[in-house]
């Protein structure tokens, strides 16, 4: 089965499209010439995709609500695994969770129209952050509660 998305697309650079997609399902990839664009599950990693990472020119994976995270996961073991082609989070994200999509993984993120009708384009910007990581190496941006290093106390 192909997924046609038609919804508009923003890029951790803010560029903005609006191109359709056909998307094959991926338990049907044997059924068509590659490259292709595959819909990959939220919840797993198909083990066919695995030896056809190479080949595949881009994944979607869909975010049925903005509160199931298990799509950054996967995002962040297809790039693990060696994927390095467009990687694109689709379905229930909302702009609070586009900066951590594009840490994950992702090069873009779809924003259907509901959404972009109560978050506007404005709300969708990347903006770089630092991790706990960062903090206990004493780096990343100063936290007062911290003091200068930006350490946590133990």
């Amino acid at each position: 089965m192909t997924q046609v998305n038609s919804v508009t697309v923003i890029d951790r650079h803010g560029r903005v499209s609006h191109a359709v997609v056909p998307y094959v399902s991926a338990d049907r990839i044997d059924d068509v010439s590659l490259p292709i664009a595959v819909q990959c599950p939220n919840d797993h990693i198909p083990p066919a995709l695995l030896p056809m990472l190479d080949r595949i020119a881009a994944i979607r994976i869909d975010f049925p609500n903005a509160g199931d995270g298990r799509g950054f996961s996967i995002a962040r073991a297809l790039r693990q695994y060696g994927f390095r082609n467009r990687l694109c989070a689709g379905g229930r994200l909302i702009s609070d969770q586009f900066s951590f999509a594009i840490d994950c993984g992702f090069d873009e993120v779809e924003i259907a129209a509901d959404l972009l009708a109560r978050q506007p384009l404005s709300h969708w910007r990347y903006k770089q952050r630092s991790g706990y990581r960062d903090k206990l190496r004493g780096g990343g941006r100063r936290n007062d509660n911290y003091g200068e290093t930006g350490v946590v106390p133990p």
